[in-house]
C-alpha cells in the first residue's frame, strides 16, 4: 500500500518509497545521459529542540523543514525522510551544474523562514546540505551515491560548527 512508501508524518516518501520511485526512473532509456542530483540533507541540533522544548516542538522543526525540502526542489524531486533528522532529494536534470549544495542550502533555509510560526519560535531550525552529481548509466549505484553526498553533508556540518566557535 501506498502508506508503507511514505513517512507518515511528514508526508514525504520513506526510504523505501525513495528507492521504489526513482529506481524505474534510473533504468529508462530516455533518462540515460541525463543527470541524477542527489541530495543529502540533515536537520541541524534536533535532540537539542527535543531536549529543551519537548518532541511537538522537534516534529515541529522536523515538518518544518520536510515541507521546506519539496517546496526548494520543486515537484519534479523525489524527497524522501530516511528516517530521524536524515532526509534525501533526487532529482533528474538535462543540465549540468543545475544545482548545487550552496544554493540549495539558501533556497531551502528560505522556505524555512517563510514558514508560519517559525519566527515565534525560540530556537533555529537549520540544516546541513549534501549534494552529489552524476551522469545516469546502467551501472549507477544508488546507495554509493548518497553515501558520497552524506559525506559532503556532514563536511559542511563540520564546517558549521567550526564557524560558530569562531564567531562566538
Amino acid at each position: 500500500s501506498m502508506m508503507a512508501l511514505q513517512d507518515s508524518m511528514t508526508g514525504l516518501y520513506n526510504r523505501q518509497g525513495f528507492f521504489k520511485e526513482l529506481e524505474p526512473l534510473l533504468d529508462m532509456d530516455y533518462n540515460f545521459g541525463k543527470y541524477l542530483y542527489v541530495f543529502s540533507i540533515d536537520m541541524n541540533r534536533l535532540k537539542y529542540i527535543n531536549d529543551t522544548f519537548g518532541h511537538s516542538d522537534g516534529d515541529f522543526a522536523l515538518t518544518t523543514l520536510a515541507h521546506a525540502i519539496s517546496q526548494a526542489m520543486g515537484d519534479i524531486a523525489i524527497c524522501a525522510r530516511f528516517g530521524g533528522d536524515e532526509f534525501v532529494a533526487a532529482i533528474i536534470s538535462e543540465v549540468e551544474n543545475a544545482y548545487s549544495a550552496e544554493e540549495f542550502s539558501k533556497k531551502l533555509q528560505a522556505c524555512i523562514d517563510s514558514t508560519e510560526g517559525i519566527s515565534e519560535k525560540p530556537y533555529p531550525v537549520r540544516a546541513s546540505v549534501g549534494m552529489n552529481c552524476l551522469t545516469i548509466t546502467h551501472s549507477m549505484n544508488l546507495e554509493s551515491m548518497i553515501a558520497i553526498a552524506d559525506e559532503s553533508m556532514y563536511e559542511m556540518k563540520r564546517n558549521d560548527k567550526t564557524r560558530e566557535r569562531m564567531t562566538k
